[in-house]
């Protein structure tokens, strides 16, 4: 090199130790510029993977915040309303099934996979809210299947009887062995609600940290009125 040349060419010690101490800070400089370039690189591919990652769960929670919506609005008008308005007016409703299955259908297990794929990448706040989510998400699935396996043991073979026979002969409150009808069923209702706003709120969160994103990517990237990135 250059200045092991002048070094070696220095006629006194001190000149010769400050052309080697230049040569050193020209070292230096050349490895902490690769090191920038190198740490420069790594956080775009940080960013690129957060943006993949947040923009795959966006479309997943727009997915949840659909189909929980629409299982709410059906569980309650069709089942939930229905049944608690007459038991309170001194009816005996029938404890009809949730002819629903597509509740029990929510996939939970791609956030898995993103999490495994990109954890150290994403917001320890967003990771917990979401955590939270899917935890109630599987508790409510869980509430729902323990529903339906005894809608199938004590409803259905019951099927052809009148409403009269799940009641007491003597009142309007349902017979022992069907209590849980109702108490599950405004369980169901109210979990199943609060569900679905958790699915608005998450999804709301999920496209504020996706354009949060994309603006460290591109400072001057632009959004319309509804947040949506407007790609040029």
């Amino acid at each position: 090199m250059i200045f092991l040349k002048l070094t070696r060419s220095a006629k006194t010690l001190i000149t010769r130790f400050g052309w080697l101490f230049a040569e050193l800070i020209f070292i230096f400089l050349g490895l902490y510029g690769a090191f920038l370039l190198e740490r420069m690189h790594d956080n775009d591919m940080d960013l690129l993977r957060k943006h993949q990652i947040i923009k795959a769960l966006v479309g997943e929670f727009e997915g949840y915040e659909e189909e929980l919506g629409t299982a709410y609005e059906t569980l309650s008008d069709a089942y939930a309303t229905p049944f608690f308005s007459k038991y309170a007016s001194g009816e005996k409703p029938f404890p009809n099934q949730i002819q629903y299955g597509s509740i029990a259908r929510v996939n939970t297990g791609i956030w898995e996979a993103l999490l495994q794929s990109g954890i150290e990448v994403l917001d320890i706040e967003l990771i917990q809210k979401i955590q939270i989510f899917f935890k109630k998400l599987q508790d409510f699935l869980d509430l729902f299947s323990r529903f339906e396996s005894l809608n199938t043991t004590y409803i259905l073979p019951e099927a052809d009887q009148n409403a009269s026979f799940f009641y007491q002969a003597d009142g309007i409150e349902l017979r022992d062995k069907y209590k849980w009808y109702a108490n599950q069923l405004f369980d169901i209702s109210t979990n199943l609600g609060q569900l679905a706003m958790d699915a608005v709120e998450t999804h709301k969160l999920l496209r504020e940290k996706l354009n949060e994103t994309i603006l460290l990517q591109n400072p001057e990237a632009k959004f319309d009125e509804n947040g949506t990135h407007i790609l040029p």
